[in-house]
């Protein structure tokens, strides 16, 4: 692993901007990524799991914004190729071994990209009660870490590493959060947008007072 860490100056102006981003992500944003995974926690079989996560879809059949333009044959293959591979899956021991299970079987398949096989891990880690220790970095969440002021050779981060604020997340939390608000982070957009469930998803304007469907909150 290898990554320049952000100096004092680089992070320590952008706390108060985090803070009020983790505000807006805590109402809005995490409550979506938990009902997708605990969809996937509630799966009765492994297979079933692997076959979903890897489709791209939830518990309610409905393609995630991430897999949406990715063909449904190229899914589908995947799918096979990880069901093929379940018994290496079922013996990962913590989120690297999983991950690192996905990569392998999905390698040569076009298409099926870093983020793809981050999300299926994802996924059928949720099912099985795996998840990250660490940050990993596909485009959209090294966008936002290097808005952080990291230079990045890796495939993932340290939670210690990052700004305080943020220490409080879990991993796949933040990888969420760093996607998601990548471009608030840059300065490239003022904060009086609100996105969708997951990095990709829809985006809206909002005012600077944002009701989100559990009363609302002040930025």
């Amino acid at each position: 692993m290898w990554y320049r860490r952000p100096s004092r100056s680089q992070t320590v102006g952008k706390g108060r901007d985090i803070s009020r981003l983790l505000k807006l992500y805590r109402r809005v944003n995490k409550p979506r990524l938990d009902a997708l995974l605990n969809g996937f926690r509630n799966f009765k079989t492994l297979e079933e799991t692997i076959r979903i996560a890897a489709l791209g879809i939830d518990a309610n059949g409905k393609r995630h914004g991430h897999q949406r333009r990715l063909s449904k044959s190229v899914l589908e293959r995947a799918a096979a190729k990880l069901r093929r591979a379940i018994d290496e899956i079922a013996s990962s021991h913590s989120f690297d071994d999983l991950l690192d299970t996905v990569q392998r079987s999905t390698k040569t398949l076009k298409g099926f990209g870093e983020l793809a096989r981050y999300d299926t891990a994802l996924r059928i880690g949720a099912h099985m009660g795996i998840y990250p220790t660490k940050v990993y970095l596909h485009a959209g969440t090294r966008k936002g870490a290097r808005a952080l002021g990291f230079r990045l050779r890796s495939r993932d981060l340290e939670i210690a590493e990052l700004p305080m604020p943020l220490q409080n997340l879990p991993a796949h939390e933040i990888e969420n959060f760093l996607c998601i608000y990548k471009e608030d982070l840059e300065g490239e957009h003022r904060l009086s947008r609100k996105r969708g469930g997951s990095c990709g998803g829809h985006k809206d304007r909002i005012p600077s007072l944002v009701n989100c469907g559990h009363g609302r909150i002040r930025l």
